[in-house]
């Protein structure tokens, strides 16, 4: 649960909860966008999270609840990969896949609503047509680094 109020450990003045302007971050192929993340803010400006554990709990919502509901194909081979239709199994293409947004409302418990959008490449299956990543795993390994670039641009770090 959120905390109702807190005090700037660099200054010392009170802080209060405020939804942030978009900060974006990205890893590889993965891009993160954050809008109006609540976040504890002084009148100087310093920042915090708005709860302990919220870097640990949104990176668990986004890259499992969330990531979970988009279309994926699947990966085998150890050393020369292939990427395979999630619907059919036929072979994804190769190359620069098209990148596709997806957007996510987050409620995180105690907490006002804010907005992840998650930009990634989609390739197309040239069996069936369907639009999917290469696969999930490759873009959830890809989700801490790329929301960890989001946070430091929204001026938030670990305590």
């Amino acid at each position: 649960m959120a905390a109702t109020s807190m005090t700037c450990k660099q200054c010392g003045t009170a802080m209060s909860l405020q939804p942030l302007d978009p900060a974006f971050g990205e890893k590889g192929a993965l891009k993160v966008t954050l809008i109006h993340l609540p976040a504890w803010v002084c009148p100087n400006m310093h920042r915090r999270f708005a709860m302990r554990d919220f870097p640990v709990r949104l990176l668990e919502r986004v890259a499992g609840k969330d990531m979970e509901t988009l279309p994926s194909g699947k990966k085998s081979g150890l050393i020369f990969k292939s990427y395979h239709c999630g619907t059919c199994g036929a072979a994804l293409e190769k190359g620069e896949g098209r990148e596709e947004t997806f957007d996510f409302d987050v409620m995180l418990e105690g907490l006002p609503p804010f907005r992840v959008e998650l930009a990634m490449p989609l390739y197309k299956c040239p069996s069936c047509g369907k639009e999917q990543l290469r696969t999930l795993e490759d873009m959830q390994k890809l989700a801490p680094a790329a929301m960890a670039h989001a946070f430091k641009a929204a001026g938030l770090a670990p305590e």
